[in-house]
């Protein structure tokens, strides 16, 4: 399998089969996946590309962002313009579709053209608390 990072990303990728789907895992996020703050199902390419989540097919991945209390949470500004000078808890590339009060969280839509400012803003000391998975599901609203 020929894995192409996102332009500006760093660093090596592990590929690897489970139960017949394929997994593209970057280095950087096996951390992140061990602590459970990051869903594994988030790189399962096999599912991606099957439910249309692929490069040819859509430029946003919807998400599901939870964080514990004294975590950041999205900033108006973070749906509506990711390069807002309002650098508090806003998150590239990212536009809310719908608040998820009782999980502390909110469904969102990411811009792959974003992903290298998205996961570094993600993984910085704002959004310590905050854990991401990808929202799947058939009757999931935050599409």
């Amino acid at each position: 399998m020929n894995v192409q990072r996102a332009p500006g990303a760093t660093g090596s990728v592990r590929v690897s089969t489970e139960d017949g789907n394929t997994y593209v895992y970057p280095d950087d996020a096996v951390a992140y996946i061990a602590a459970g703050r990051l869903d594994k199902e988030l790189f399962d390419v096999t599912q991606l590309i099957a439910q249309g989540y692929d490069d040819k097919h859509t430029s946003e991945l919807p998400l599901i962002l939870t964080r514990t209390t004294d975590s950041a949470t999205l900033k108006p500004s973070a749906t509506k313009d990711a390069t807002s000078k309002d650098a508090g808890a806003t998150l590239p590339g990212t536009r809310t579709t719908l608040s998820l009060p009782t999980v502390h969280g909110e469904a969102v839509r990411t811009h792959r053209s974003k992903a290298v400012a998205f996961w570094s803003a993600l993984t910085g000391p704002a959004w310590s608390g905050t854990a991401a998975r990808w929202c799947r599901s058939a009757g999931c609203r935050c599409r």
